[in-house]
């Protein structure tokens, strides 16, 4: 007898074992018809072959062992009583100096990365430590359709945190959750390979799993899967978009309004002498008042750009008439300055800029909570190369932000994060903002 195995190519083209006992060899003449229909033989240039054992002992040095997807099993065999996996999929993202925080080595913007949480309640049913069965497999998207392009797989890697009761409560989990925390489970290594899978035993309770490539900044895309021999629920661990309460820390520096107060009463001299006798100003105009007022966040003199300024009126202006009256200017200047204490704040060095990794914090400070997908969008237009954002970029950021909720707020008939526009609507709403 000759031990034999199997073999199948597995991009299913023509390419195929060529030595002994490959498709039409001479050593297939001695065996019997009747063997080679029970063996199922064909010569098809079908990618599959047989081999002999020592063959491929000889050839190969490596085996990796896959485990099969719930939809693997055939209808024979779920007849018969083999168990089905439980699976999970989300789809995402690395986005560089926005989630691209590179792996727990760099903890500063580690808890960048997107985060998942799932929840396990039942323990294996044959399992008498009462834990769960759990798999975690990370794969990276249309890195080969790259490679002519020169780009080749990323370094990636996963890692897996237990969460309390209180932790559940804090969406996504910050920095100080990493520095104090270690993980209970990790992906084997981190690695330049398409897809990274591990197997675990865990107690039933509630797990955070971080993706993450192994530097900062490496930009890609995944789809990350998990596995569990009982059901599993599992969620993206991340901001709902909307209104949030403004950071305390930066209160103090919003000046409050007052009706009889002598700033208010120069503001609205100030604005009268631009505005003229229609006392209303339009962007250029208000170009001017900004550009003096604001010099002192400006990078090495720079003025706001047009496409800033007629945004900010756009933000104001409910007739959509070009121009802001004076109660309108006033709301404007008080939503500034409080995105300019914000800015402040977190421009620590006095650059004049702040770290594109700052953004989620920065928003958040000024009342806006968004998720990974919306902070990745903007990461991406206003964020320059070096990963800086400058006050201009984040007046921009601030104010796109703001408009873009105002309009869907107006629409939102309930709680159910969803509001009907019609497509005129909306190009109106949008083109204007």
């Amino acid at each position: 007898k000759i031990p034999m195995i199997r073999m199948r190519n597995p991009w299913g083209n023509d390419a195929e074992w060529n030595g002994p006992f490959s498709d039409n060899s001479a050593e297939w003449r001695y065996i019997p018809e009747h063997q080679k229909e029970e063996l199922g033989l064909t010569f098809d240039a079908d990618g599959e072959f047989w081999m002999p054992f020592q063959e491929f002992l000889n050839n190969f040095d490596r085996v990796e062992i896959c485990n099969l997807s719930p939809d693997s099993l055939t209808e024979e065999q779920e007849d018969s009583g083999k168990r089905k996996w439980e699976m999970k999929m989300f789809e995402g993202e690395w986005t560089a100096n926005v989630t691209a925080g590179g792996c727990r080595n760099f903890l500063e913007t580690f808890w960048h990365n997107p985060q998942y949480v799932i929840t396990l309640t039942d323990p294996d049913e044959d399992d008498d430590d009462g834990k769960c069965t759990v798999i975690v497999a990370l794969m990276q998207k249309n890195r080969r359709s790259k490679r002519n392009r020169g780009m080749e797989c990323l370094t990636i890697g996963f890692a897996i945190y237990h969460l309390t009761d209180r932790d559940m409560e804090t969406r996504p989990q910050g920095l100080n959750f990493f520095k104090y925390r270690a993980s209970v489970a990790r992906s084997p290594h981190f690695i330049n390979t398409r897809e990274i899978c591990a197997r675990f035993k865990l107690p039933p309770g509630n797990y955070l799993i971080v993706p993450s490539t192994f530097d900062p900044n490496e930009e890609g895309e995944y789809i990350i899967r998990v596995f569990s021999e009982t059901a599993n629920v599992m969620d993206e661990n991340d901001d709902s978009v909307g209104y949030c309460d403004v950071d305390d820390r930066i209160k103090p520096n919003i000046p409050p309004p007052r009706e009889e107060d002598p700033q208010r009463e120069n503001l609205r001299r100030l604005f009268k002498s631009i505005a003229g006798s229609d006392m209303e100003v339009d962007w250029m105009e208000l170009k001017r008042i900004l550009d003096h007022s604001l010099r002192d966040v400006m990078i090495d003199g720079n003025t706001f750009s047009k496409d800033a300024c007629r945004s900010m009126v756009a933000m104001m202006d409910k007739d959509q008439s070009g121009n802001l009256g004076f109660d309108e200017f006033e709301s404007l200047l008080t939503d500034i300055a409080k995105w300019k204490a914000v800015f402040k704040f977190y421009d620590r060095n006095h650059s004049g800029e702040i770290e594109s990794f700052q953004l989620r914090d920065a928003l958040n400070s000024a009342g806006y909570r968004l998720n990974n997908r919306v902070l990745n969008a903007l990461g991406r237009r206003y964020t320059s190369r070096e990963g800086k954002i400058t006050f201009d970029d984040f007046l921009m950021c601030s104010v796109k932000t703001k408009t873009y909720i105002d309009i869907f707020r107006e629409r939102q008939s309930d709680e159910s994060n969803h509001a009907t526009f019609s497509m005129d609507e909306w190009l109106e709403r949008t083109a204007y903002s």
